[in-house]
C-alpha cells in the first residue's frame, strides 16, 4: 500500500471523522466565546483563551487560564454550557439525534465507535443517552435552584447559575459560574451531594443506563457489574483516604473523591492541599470514570481489568470476573491504553517541567493529569504557565477526549498474519 493509499483510508476513517468533528465544534466555540455578546464590557480575552476555554469545555475538562465569572456575560455562559454538553456527549451522539429526529438514517459506525462498543442497538443507545442527560440535568437544575437562593439576588439568576452547573456536573465538566467552583459552599451539605451525584450519574456511562433499561435490573451484563463495582469501590476507597488525614470533614471528603475522578469541581483549594491529598487526588484523576460515559481518564474497566490481570498473573490462573474469562483482546486494550497514558503524562511533564523550572513539580504532574484525564482540577497553575505550556494543555486536553477511542479502534482491529514460535525472557 503507497502513502497516498495509506492517507486516503486514514481520513477516511470513523477515528479520523471523530477527531474532526471535535476539532470542528473547538474551532466554533473560539469563535463564538470571543462575540462581543460573549464578554463582559472592560474585559479582556484573548484568542488564545478563547480557544483554550473553548478546548477544555468541548473536552469537558474544566481548567481555564482566566476566571470565567469576571469575563463573559450570560451569553457567554450559554455558548459554554452549549459546547461543554455537546462535548460530554459528543457530536456524532448529537448528529444521530437530530438526524432521528427528522426520521433520517445516520450511520452506526461513527456513533458506535464513540461509545466505544460495537452494537446494532445503536439508535436506541442515543435515545436513551438523550433522555437520560436531559432528565437529570432538568432533576439537577430543580434542586440546585432551590439551593441556590440565598446565594443569589435575583430568581432567574439561580435558576441560571443552577442550570449550568447542572450540565458542568453531569457532563463532569467541572466550570462554575461563581468564580470560586464549590468553595464557597464547602459547608452546605445539599448542594455538595447534589452536585456529586449528578457527577456520579454522569460517570457511570450510558451503556449502563441501556443495560438496566434493556434487563430490567436482572442479568445485568459484565460491563455494567465492572462499572459499578469499581465505582463504588473507588468512591469509599477515596473517600476514606481523605477523610484519614483530617483534612476534611466527611462531606468534602466524599465531594474531593468524586469530583477527582474527571469532574474538576472543588470544595477546598487543592494548591493549598498536603503532598499526600494532592497524590492521592492524582491517581483517581488518571483512572477516571466509565466507558461511553461523559468522563475522561483510562476508564475504570481499563482498571478493573489491569488490577484483575495483575492478581491472576500472581496466582498463574486465567482473569476471570463474575464467573467469566475476560478475553485476550480487553487485556490488550486496557494494558495498551495504560501504557500509551503513561508514557503521554511522563512526555508531557518533563516538557513543562523543562519550560517551567520555577514550578512545584507536583503541581505540574497534578495539572499535566488533570489535563490528560479532562478532570479540570487545578493548583491554580494554569494562568501563571507559559503559553507553550498550556499550548500542550491544550493538546493533551484534546488527546485525552479522543485518545482513548482512537487508541482501542487501533488495538482492536489488529490481526497476526504469521504465527511465530514462542519464547521465553527472563524477566524481574
Amino acid at each position: 500500500m503507497s502513502r497516498l493509499e495509506k492517507l486516503v483510508r486514514i481520513v477516511h476513517s470513523v477515528h479520523f471523522k471523530i477527531l474532526i468533528s471535535f476539532a470542528f465544534v473547538i474551532l466554533s466555540g473560539t469563535v463564538l466565546l470571543k462575540l462581543p455578546v460573549s464578554i463582559q464590557d472592560g474585559a479582556v480575552l484573548t484568542w488564545f483563551d478563547s480557544l483554550f476555554i473553548a478546548t477544555s469545555a468541548v473536552c469537558v475538562t474544566g481548567l481555564t487560564p482566566v476566571i470565567l465569572a469576571d469575563v463573559f456575560t450570560p451569553v457567554g455562559f450559554f455558548f459554554i454550557a452549549l459546547l461543554v454538553q455537546i462535548g460530554g456527549l459528543s457530536f456524532a451522539t448529537f448528529a444521530a439525534a437530530f438526524l432521528l429526529f427528522l426520521r433520517r438514517k445516520a450511520s452506526s459506525t461513527m456513533i458506535v465507535e464513540s461509545y466505544g462498543v460495537k452494537t446494532r442497538k445503536w439508535a436506541r443507545l442515543v435515545k436513551i443517552t438523550m433522555g437520560i442527560t436531559f432528565s437529570v440535568e432538568a432533576l439537577g437544575t430543580l434542586i440546585l435552584f432551590f439551593f441556590y437562593q440565598p446565594y443569589t439576588s435575583t430568581l432567574l439568576e439561580s435558576l441560571g447559575q443552577a442550570a449550568f452547573t447542572s450540565v458542568s456536573a453531569f457532563n463532569n465538566a467541572g466550570f462554575d459560574a461563581f468564580g470560586t467552583s464549590m468553595v464557597g459552599f464547602n459547608d452546605h451539605a445539599g448542594i455538595l451531594i447534589t452536585v456529586a451525584s449528578l457527577i456520579v450519574l454522569g460517570g457511570l456511562g450510558f451503556l449502563v443506563y441501556a443495560d438496566l433499561l434493556d434487563n430490567r435490573g436482572r442479568k445485568l451484563s459484565i460491563q455494567t457489574k465492572v462499572v459499578v463495582v469499581t465505582t463504588v469501590f473507588l468512591i469509599i476507597a477515596g473517600t476514606l483516604g481523605f477523610f484519614l488525614t483530617g483534612e476534611m470533614d466527611l462531606v468534602n471528603s466524599l465531594f474531593q473523591s468524586v469530583t477527582a475522578r474527571t469532574a474538576g469541581f472543588e470544595s477546598v483549594p487543592q494548591a493549598e492541599q498536603s503532598t499526600y491529598t494532592l497524590f492521592l487526588t492524582v491517581i483517581l484523576m488518571f483512572i477516571g470514570a466509565s466507558p461511553g460515559s461523559t468522563g475522561g481518564g483510562i476508564k475504570t474497566t481499563t482498571f478493573f481489568v489491569l488490577v484483575l490481570t495483575f492478581i491472576s498473573v500472581i496466582r498463574q490462573s486465567s482473569p476471570v470476573a463474575f464467573k467469566r474469562r475476560l478475553s485476550s483482546e480487553s487485556i490488550f486494550k486496557a494494558f495498551a491504553v495504560f501504557m500509551i497514558s503513561i508514557m503521554i503524562v511522563c512526555a508531557s511533564s518533563l516538557v513543562i517541567m523543562g519550560l517551567e523550572e520555577d514550578k512545584d513539580p507536583l503541581f505540574i504532574i497534578f495539572e499535566v493529569v488533570s489535563a490528560y484525564a479532562t478532570v479540570g482540577l487545578s493548583c491554580a497553575l494554569t494562568p501563571t504557565l507559559r503559553i507553550a505550556s498550556r499550548a500542550l494543555l491544550i493538546l493533551l486536553m484534546f488527546i485525552g477526549r479522543v485518545g482513548p477511542l482512537t487508541i482501542a479502534g487501533l488495538v482492536a482491529h489488529k490481526k497476526e498474519r504469521l504465527n511465530y514460535l514462542e519464547e521465553n525472557i527472563n524477566i524481574g
